[in-house]
């Protein structure tokens, strides 16, 4: 296999900034159509994204941590749904390191792949000569409208039960197939991160033989491609993802609103920006709780609960009337 050329971090740090305006283009098409368009995944694929944390020996990057979260929060920040798909299937091929080499080699074959699917709701897989027969329908599949390789999670059967570990626990298995393979749905019809494309797979008595099929068990012996310090994190890396995706739609749309209140006029037609709690949230300090620090020997607690240096600046005079106390007792 040819490699592609391997991309730094700081190469697609700008290819995202270089991408943002076609990504915003297509952001609207894909609510519309609930899936990325064509030419956002063609322009995502052509960079490089869908490499990340694909291994080296199949022509990826096998990014460090760190580095790949802020490509993936400064994606999300750009357009959301890019940012989720892509992390998503970045996760799911760090978990490919279960998977027996002969299978990793099949679903790594294709140049910049996408690994689509969901373990959640599991199916079934009777053990068959060679495999397993699947049938199953597995939700949140991310990306699979472009997916070159899927996946899902079934329970391993054992006659009509489910087969057991010596500990009592279900054998699960994680399948992965072909998307020719699988019914897509079309089911995915939400209000937030619509354009992912989320939707369930369906498969009925379906061959997958042994070399595509992952016993889910700890990690601990990866494939001969996964040896890098990136997989020794084992399940780890994949919640990363999860959250990082919504700090940089966060932080879009914080910066939406600071930028919103510089022209926006309510009907008091006083420009926000102008108020006093906008200008202290635009530059993100905090509203002032207490009074500046007054000499050691005065210690109080202000209104705030915190203890202060000084005098609290909402604390009532030393020379105010108490009010009087109203009573409790009911009226005859």
């Amino acid at each position: 296999m040819t490699a592609p050329t391997i991309t730094t971090p700081d190469d697609l740090l700008v290819a995202v900034d270089e991408l943002a305006r076609l990504l915003r283009e297509e952001g609207p098409k894909a609510e519309v159509e609930r899936h990325l368009t064509d030419r956002a995944v063609s322009a995502l694929r052509e960079a490089g994204f869908f490499r990340i944390w694909v291994p080296r020996e199949y022509g990826g990057m096998e990014m460090d941590l760190v580095p790949a979260l802020r490509i993936f929060e400064r994606l999300s920040y750009v357009e959301g749904a890019a940012g989720w798909v892509v992390g998503n299937a970045a996760a799911i091929h760090t978990l490919c390191q279960l998977v027996p080499d002969e299978g990793a080699d099949e679903i790594f074959a294709t140049p910049d792949p996408i690994v689509a699917g969901g373990w959640s709701r599991p199916g079934k897989a009777i053990p068959v000569e060679g495999g397993y027969q699947v049938t199953g329908q597995f939700p949140f599949a991310s990306g699979a409208d472009a997916a070159t390789y899927m996946t899902g999670m079934a329970l391993a059967m054992d006659g009509d039960a489910p087969a057991l570990h010596p500990t009592g626990d279900p054998v699960m298995v994680a399948p992965f197939f072909p998307p020719e393979d699988a019914e897509n749905l079309d089911d995915w019809r939400t209000l937030g991160l619509r354009g992912t494309g989320s939707h369930d797979l369906r498969v009925t008595d379906l061959f997958v033989p042994h070399h595509r099929v992952v016993t889910v068990a700890p990690f601990g012996n990866p494939g001969r491609a996964f040896q890098g310090p990136l997989y020794r994190m084992g399940a780890w890396v994949a919640p990363t993802q999860i959250c990082i995706q919504p700090l940089g739609q966060a932080q879009a749309a914080l910066d939406a609103a600071l930028e919103l209140v510089q022209s926006k006029r309510p009907p008091t037609r006083r420009a926000l920006r102008r108020t006093a709690s906008a200008r202290r949230k635009r530059s993100r300090e905090p509203a002032p709780t207490c009074a500046p620090p007054a000499p050691s020997s005065i210690r109080r607690r202000g209104r705030c609960g915190r203890r202060c240096n000084g005098r609290s600046s909402v604390e009532r005079p030393a020379s105010s009337p108490s009010l009087p106390r109203r009573s409790s007792a009911k009226p005859r």
